[in-house]
């Protein structure tokens, strides 16, 4: 996602709801849906670090306790108690927090589904990535996803398949959009890899701007990937094993997916993705996808921002005309 977090007074443990709307998805019947407000706790009491610092990014272990937060490089200049190379981590869901020194100034943060020793961090801006295997004790520079990136808008790491985790980055080069990745628990590291324009089936685009891997990467090996166009925003989806894309795939059938058509979208300035827990690549009734975008362009494009739901390759605005940041799914809430 770019930005998945932007400007609040302060670190608030609250905002790990990431939202102020909660979607039901089965509130009486298959198919209703309704929203409802959900009450965001005072700063009272609840304040990670001093007033004019942003949460740029959050991530959260499977166990719901433990939490990583990031300051990014935009820290009030007149307060000299906190800096940006450090991230912030809970291990008791917010309720105390520890600084965590690392190397650079962090914008975007991953960690392991099932292994929170195991993180990324990098700086969009520098494109710099950084690796810890130990929980933040020592960090690998991994440099920048290849010389040509000019943008880095966001990073995950796979659930563990077959004794490897993927860390991939999803941003833009010279050429636009692209997603890269880097192969961790291999004896011999083989370096970053690009995927899009080299590989079969990527649909060219101007930025790659938000992923997810599947939650059962296990066994289907995909990841889905935002990118925007000058007419088009779209799902795309990547396969780890064949090193294809969309169609290219035979069990990608209809991708990449439209999400939104426009006629002049300059860019998003923030997307997000959240897969149903059970969400399978390989499988058309499993492909249960939720958007939400942020699009700048003409004033009927930026009527496009809103939320998405898409069931395989449909697409259903379920919340429209309203910039979303970011969206996290739990299974039963949006």
């Amino acid at each position: 996602m770019i930005r998945k977090i932007v400007k609040v007074s302060g670190l608030a443990i609250c905002l790990i709801m990431i939202g102020s709307l909660f979607f039901n998805f089965l509130p009486v019947s298959a198919g209703d849906s309704a929203w409802s407000p959900e009450p965001i706790p005072s700063r009272a009491n609840n304040m990670l670090g001093p007033n004019g610092v942003d949460i740029c990014d959050l991530a959260l272990f499977n166990d719901g306790e433990i939490i990583y937060a990031t300051t990014g490089d935009s820290i009030s200049t007149t307060d000299t108690s906190i800096t940006s190379n450090v991230t912030y981590k809970s291990i008791d869901g917010g309720n105390t927090w520890i600084p965590i020194p690392v190397p650079i100034y962090i914008d975007l943060i991953a960690t392991a589904p099932e292994n929170d020793q195991v993180l990324a961090i990098a700086n969009k801006s520098t494109c710099q990535v950084y690796l810890t295997f130990d929980g933040g004790l020592h960090w690998k520079d991994l440099g920048s996803p290849d010389p040509a990136t000019t943008a880095i808008n966001d990073i995950a790491i796979s659930p563990e398949r077959e004794g490897i985790y993927y860390l991939a980055v999803a941003g833009k080069d010279s050429i636009g959009a692209n997603l890269w990745y880097y192969e961790l628990g291999i004896m011999i590291p083989t370096g970053w890899h690009a995927t899009a324009n080299l590989l079969l089936g990527f649909d060219p685009a101007n930025e790659a701007v938000a992923l997810a891997f599947s939650p059962t990467f296990g066994s289907d090996a995909t990841a889905a990937v935002i990118t925007d166009s000058s007419t088009n925003v779209e799902l795309q989806l990547f396969n780890f094993d064949g090193k294809k894309w969309n169609g290219a795939v035979g069990d990608y059938t209809g991708f990449p997916c439209p999400i939104v058509i426009g006629t002049v979208i300059t860019n998003l300035s923030s997307a997000s993705l959240a897969l149903w827990p059970d969400y399978n690549g390989y499988n058309p009734d499993a492909r249960n996808v939720f958007v939400g975008l942020s699009v700048n362009g003409t004033a009927t494009d930026n009527m496009t921002s809103g939320i998405y739901r898409l069931l395989d390759t449909t697409s259903e605005n379920i919340s429209d005309n309203i910039s979303i940041n970011s969206i996290a799914l739990d299974g039963g809430d949006l």
